[in-house]
Formats: C-alpha cells, structure tokens, sequence
C-alpha cells in the first residue's frame, strides 16, 4: 500500500473550513428570548412622554381683564419648566394666589414648579401676557 502524504496548506484550509461551519451551525441553533413590551404602562425614566407637553398663553385686556386662562385638568398637575412674562411684574395667579416667587427665577435652569390639578390660571396686569411652557404630569 502506498503511504498518504498531506499538503499542510491543504490541511490548514480544511481544519479553519470545518471550524467556521461548526460556529454557523452552533449560531443557528441557539434559542432566543422573546419578551413583550409592555404598552399599557407609562414609567418615567428621565424622559416626558410627547403627550403630555403642553403650551399656556394668559392675557388680559387694556382694562386688566383677564381675556385667555388656563385650567389645569382634574386630574393632572401643571408642571410648569419654563414661563416668560411680558413685563418682569406682571402677577400670575393660580386660584387667585400669585405664584410669581415661584415662577421668577426658573428660565433654563431645570427648576419645575407643579401647579395643583383644578387650578385656575390668569394672569393680572393690564395688557399683560404670561407664555408658560411645561407638562401635565398625572395626579397620583
């Protein structure tokens, strides 16, 4: 009988061959975990959700009566992140109570001043306009 002799290159090629189709056939195989998403549930990670973004405008009229109000839902609060003002005294009333301390000092600086659910929002200056921007958050 004659003796089988192996080209190494050959042999090489043929071992690297095998070893790729068995990664294939092993990545093939394995099962993954399907989970469901949830949808019915709102959490808040750093994020507000898009629907709840909401824009207030409040005037009045050259005799100082309020023309635009706001009231917030029943069931959300009014979490106001940024508020401009026509003039730097013009009151913002929410239920008749002046919220302007609150809301002084808040442009682009993170603070967030919540408005309670129900409230009653004007503004009190003759000619005045208050542009409050900011999310109605679910009462809990």
């Amino acid at each position: 009988m004659k003796p089988v002799t192996l080209n190494p290159g050959s042999f090489l090629l043929g071992v690297a061959f095998a070893g790729i189709l068995a990664i294939l056939v092993g990545a093939t195989q394995s099962s993954g975990t399907v989970r469901q998403i949830p949808i019915r549930e709102v959490r808040l990670v750093g994020e507000i959700p898009a629907g709840w973004w909401t824009y207030v405008e409040l005037r009045t009229d050259s005799n100082g009566t309020p023309t635009d109000t706001y009231t917030v839902p029943a069931n959300r609060y009014f979490v106001v992140t940024l508020c401009s003002l026509s003039n730097t005294s013009l009151p913002v009333f929410a239920d008749g109570q002046n919220v302007n301390a609150r809301l002084a000092y808040m442009n682009n600086n993170g603070t967030r001043v919540p408005l309670p659910p129900g409230a009653l929002l004007t503004a009190g200056s003759i000619n005045g306009r208050a542009q409050l921007w900011g999310y109605l958050e679910p009462a809990r």
